[in-house]
């Protein structure tokens, strides 16, 4: 047998184990190690999650999608995606718009808006997809609210325009009905 060949072996029997392990019901230790890892939920019978070898991060992928993906590599040859989480993903420190502490807290307080504790979150980004996803109803009523604002500030601004050129019209000796 080849090196490849023994290497491929061992990833398929690796792999397998992988897919026995991710059969696990809540409250199974999965390392008995220093710090024992507990599964703590199941998503549902027909998805696993998966860590990213990397950044640590959670994926909720298929069941039957599990070969493929932990099968993909990475350009210097290491697993992408594995059962066990190996690595701590970075915690951010940016809060949910809703959360107590958030500046325009009292703004969403006067629209009746709920809190969330959220305060992790690593940028603007996975701020925006928070609250998109996590408080829809929300999301929009502020986004409804600034609508508004900047709807306001404009006809203010063209208000103010109009107020301009009118005055300056006066100013020459011509109004609207001379053109």
């Amino acid at each position: 047998m080849t090196d490849k060949a023994i290497i491929s072996q061992e990833s398929a029997e690796l792999i397998e184990q992988m897919m026995r392990e991710s059969k696990i019901e809540p409250g199974t230790v999965l390392d008995h190690g220093a710090t024992p890892m507990i599964v703590k939920s199941v998503e549902g019978a027909d998805k696993v999650t998966v860590y990213d070898t990397e950044t640590g991060q959670s994926s909720s992928i298929l069941y039957y999608m599990l070969p493929n993906a932990l099968k993909k590599k990475r350009p210097n040859g290491k697993p992408y995606f594995s059962t066990k989480q190996t690595v701590i993903p970075k915690a951010g420190n940016m809060k949910c718009w809703l959360h107590p502490k958030y500046a325009r807290r009292e703004e969403f307080d006067a629209l009746g808006l709920p809190t969330c504790n959220k305060s992790n979150l690593t940028n603007e980004f996975q701020v925006r997809r928070h609250m998109q996803k996590r408080h829809p109803q929300e999301w929009a009523t502020i986004q409804e609210v600034e609508n508004q604002k900047r709807n306001a500030e404009e006809r203010k601004f063209q208000q103010s325009v109009i107020t301009a050129m009118t005055g300056e019209e006066k100013k020459r000796g011509r109004t609207a009905k001379d053109d």
